[in-house]
């Protein structure tokens, strides 16, 4: 057993999971009244790696949405001990319909997804940080401005 283990291909890899808790939006979208859109969206969701994302929450036209995405981060900077880097998530969504999700439509199920964002990773001990993530969703006649918060675990 001692040496299956030693002879792992794991041993010494860090692997994350991150539990998001929690989303909020706010709507700039011309021509609309913005104060009519969901804004606090319930979300759930996990996140392996900080790359594979899967999650659920109920979305700005208040219908049950599911999110698949690969999330890349593009830098990192750490500032003593809080980290923050800059992202690029595309992943594909449920729950809009042709004029909900407009450019991103893809068909009757899907929709794609594309979210610029900044994290900003604060260490609460060795392997528990939390995470706030602030990003853009672009449409079609403005932006959404989205906040997501998780809190992660290494092992």
């Amino acid at each position: 057993m001692t040496l299956i283990i030693g002879l792992s291909p794991l041993q010494g890899h860090t692997e994350t999971i991150s539990a998001i808790i929690g989303a909020k939006s706010q709507h700039y979208i011309k021509g609309q009244d913005n104060n009519l859109f969901n804004a606090d969206h319930h979300m759930k969701g996990l996140i392996f790696n900080n790359k594979i994302v899967v999650a659920t929450f109920e979305n700005s036209y208040y219908n049950r949405s599911h999110l698949i995405g690969y999330n890349w981060k593009l830098t990192k900077y750490q500032l003593n001990t809080v980290q923050v880097s800059t992202n690029l998530m595309l992943g594909a969504v449920t729950g809009y319909t042709k004029d909900q999700a407009g450019a991103a439509y893809l068909n009757k199920h899907l929709s794609l997804y594309i979210l610029p964002s900044i994290a900003v990773k604060y260490p609460l001990t060795e392997k528990v940080s939390f995470t706030v993530d602030l990003g853009v969703l672009p449409s079609d006649n403005g932006a959404v401005m989205v906040q997501s918060i998780r809190f992660n675990y290494r092992y």
